[in-house]
């Protein structure tokens, strides 16, 4: 059977849609697969937080179950989740932290990963305003939240700050 023009045409198209699908349709979730166990902490600063606002609230599991306990924190509202077992990507850990609590996250599939838009009804704001950053054991992470991978006993911070990769 020979094909004519026509068709190669076609088969070279349908071959570049699926492989622009593999690569942009389908985020990397950064996740190694295995299962890891880590302390999120979600600062809220001067943005509105739905749950004990001011004050630092530790969730810690303990035994199979969750403790709280909630301190006055300045007026600065710092939400901390110890121990929290999920797969090994940012935004994994960050899902379940939410819930735990619990609280919403919105995001956005781009192609280069996962975006997080908002915590809590804390919205990223455009024009150089405070969003949603994050940092692992204390470095700024300037990637998709699903593409980072992390391990055992790793410390995630997620702030609602101005951007850091601006000047």
């Amino acid at each position: 059977m020979k094909l004519s023009s026509k068709d190669i045409v076609l088969v070279a198209v349908a071959a570049v849609v699926i492989l622009v699908i593999a690569l942009f349709g389908f985020p990397n979730t950064g996740s190694t697969g295995e299962t890891v166990t880590t302390t999120i902490s979600i600062q809220f600063f001067n943005a509105a937080a739905p749950i004990h606002p001011g004050n630092l609230t530790t969730w810690t599991l303990v035994g199979g179950e969750w403790h709280m306990t909630s301190v006055s924190n300045g007026g600065n509202t710092t939400w901390v989740f110890k121990n929290v077992t999920s797969k090994s990507s940012c935004y994994e850990q960050l899902l379940a932290a939410g819930r735990i609590a619990p609280f919403h996250i919105d995001s956005r599939n781009e192609s280069l990963g996962v975006f997080v838009t908002a915590i809590a009804g804390d919205v990223n704001q455009e024009g150089g305003g405070p969003g949603w950053q994050y940092y692992v054991n204390g470095v700024y992470a300037n990637r998709a939240c699903s593409i980072i991978t992390i391990d055992n006993g790793d410390q995630v911070a997620w702030k609602y700050q101005t951007n850091q990769m601006q000047g």
